[in-house]
């Protein structure tokens, strides 16, 4: 683990090292970009350990097979996924010459949003990209207040991936439809957003629908 220095933080979110891995390269240049330390956190969700204790509980493998799946089996494999994620980022980071930390914690993916954020951060949400073309860069505004930062990081990110920039403004009483069928009807590689919206329509949501990592940013909190 590396010391650290500077205020902000780029925050990863992963409960898998494949949500890791798609978060890692994208943390780096955020990091570098807007001048900030990296802290990673892999989370143990509590609920999907809890499932194992169903009888009907399976483990569905990206062949899609499936078997009976045990709590120990489950930590065997965090562990490894863990260890895995620590060295990946540290390679990563010490390549681009960042600062960074790792922890690992129980909860959910939306315990970060209210328990990890302070002035500065950035969280972003690992997300396995299970397509294998490239898609564009996703930015989510909310119609009464929107904010320039996220836009201007969504430009940086299309400029530096080569990729098109979509944005969505949503209404902040009800943006939940609006957001899901941009979701659905846009290929992603990243998602961008405000802390405000993504509380508003719940991470895993997003995650799901878009199937990409999102970032979740505020210039203040």
């Amino acid at each position: 683990m590396s010391k650290v220095k500077n205020s902000g933080r780029v925050i990863i979110s992963a409960t898998c090292f494949a949500d890791a891995s798609s978060a890692i390269e994208l943390a780096t240049f955020l990091a570098k970009k807007l001048k900030l330390e990296i802290k990673a956190y892999f989370i143990e969700d509590e609920s999907a350990f809890g499932a194992t204790n169903l009888p009907f509980a399976r483990a569905t493998s990206i062949t899609g097979g499936s078997s009976k799946v045990t709590h120990a089996e489950m930590r065997d494999a965090y562990l490894r996924d863990a260890k895995t994620y620590e060295i990946a980022l540290s390679n990563a980071a010490r390549t681009a010459a960042l600062n960074w930390s790792f922890e690992q914690m129980k909860g959910h993916p939306e315990t970060l949003l209210v328990d990890a954020r302070a002035k500065g951060d950035l969280i972003l949400f690992g997300f396995q990209k299970l397509q294998k073309q490239k898609g564009v860069i996703g930015v989510i505004q909310e119609s009464e207040l929107p904010n320039s930062e996220l836009t201007k990081l969504g430009a940086s990110l299309s400029r530096t991936l080569g990729l098109p920039l979509k944005t969505v403004t949503v209404p902040v009483c009800n943006p939940t439809e609006d957001v899901l069928n941009f979701l659905q009807d846009n290929s992603l590689t990243a998602i961008i957003m405000s802390h405000k919206t993504a509380l508003s329509l719940g991470i895993s949501t997003v995650l799901e629908a878009g199937r990409c990592p999102v970032i979740v940013y505020d210039t203040a909190a």
